[in-house]
């Protein structure tokens, strides 16, 4: 099946292992949803994982496959994936990782309308090539 995957760092600070959407706005999931151009029952239906650490992180990747949106270039180094530019993918025999800035509400980078953008295009080239089949 192919399949989109997201991939974080680490649960934030409520704990929230699953990054899920609640149609509201000022979520990182929801940030991502809206990006991504899904509902919120589609969103929350996304495999999802996080790395926690670069030992985890390595046996992780040999078992990712499909699209894969990286969020952040901490759960990126977690993976041992080379350093790249944002919205840059790199290709395993499984997978296809796109490199994203952390949707957090803190990183700045998506203030800029642009930056929106690209994140939005990149995102969606990813889901048009790995869209879930249900």
């Amino acid at each position: 099946m192919r399949q989109l995957t997201l991939v974080g760092h680490k649960p934030g600070r409520e704990g929230d292992q699953d990054l899920l959407a609640t149609g509201r706005r000022a979520s990182a999931a929801d940030r991502l949803r809206l990006m991504l151009r899904l509902t919120v029952e589609e969103f929350n239906s996304l495999s999802r994982i996080n790395v926690y650490d670069r030992a985890r992180g390595e046996q992780i990747l040999p078992l990712l496959s499909g699209g894969v949106i990286v969020m952040g270039r901490e759960a990126w180094s977690c993976l041992g994936l080379p350093r790249l530019a944002f919205y840059r993918t790199v290709a395993t025999p499984r997978a296809e990782l796109l490199l994203v800035p952390h949707p957090s509400g803190r990183n700045r980078m998506y203030n800029a309308r642009s930056e929106r953008i690209r994140a939005a295009h990149a995102m969606r080239g990813l889901r048009s090539k790995y869209q879930e089949v249900t």
